[in-house]
């Protein structure tokens, strides 16, 4: 069996079997780590997607280990000699990854005032990553989440000062 084989597997189970997909895309992400190859786009491909089935499959304590391997191999292919072509898809990998990286904070966002500001932020910059360096779609899937997060957080500061405008009387 060729060690990249469970990886095409799990693109076809993506959708309708996201936990069957993760499994496949963990061994081939083990057996593509036993070949002991130097960072490859293959590498930040395949992060990006262990980090969509892992949000697919609301795994999210599990995204700081993968966010800190895609940093890594992402770091290590930039050292590399790369064409304009190469580096627009690392761009574009990148992107991917930011966007992930904001759906993440969002899911481990603490509803404390304070707490939920700094996180904001941060997902805000990591959705703005996102539309810089993504491609297309994730541009456009950045800019959705943006808005909607805008117009909750003009949302939010509204019912604040509401609140404090209550117990001020």
């Amino acid at each position: 069996e060729h060690p990249l084989a469970p990886y095409k597997l799990a693109q076809f189970l993506r959708e309708q079997q996201p936990e069957a997909a993760l499994q496949h895309t963990l061994q081939a992400w083990q057996n593509l780590k036993a070949l002991e190859a130097p960072s490859q786009f293959l590498h930040l491909e395949m992060l990006n997607q262990l980090l969509l089935l892992l949000q697919a499959t609301s795994q999210y304590a599990r995204f700081p280990e993968w966010l800190e391997a895609f940093a890594h191999h992402c770091a290590a292919l930039q050292q590399t000699s790369l064409s304009p072509a190469q580096q627009q898809r690392v761009r574009e990998e990148e992107g991917a990854c930011a966007l992930l990286r904001a759906s993440y904070l969002h899911a481990i966002s603490s509803p404390v005032a304070g707490e939920a500001f700094h996180t904001a932020a941060q997902q805000l910059a990591c959705l703005e990553q996102a539309v810089a360096l993504g491609a297309s779609q994730t541009r456009h899937m950045a800019l959705h989440r943006q808005a909607d997060m805008l117009a909750c957080l003009y949302r939010y500061e509204a019912a604040v000062a509401t609140y404090n405008a209550l117990v001020r009387q």
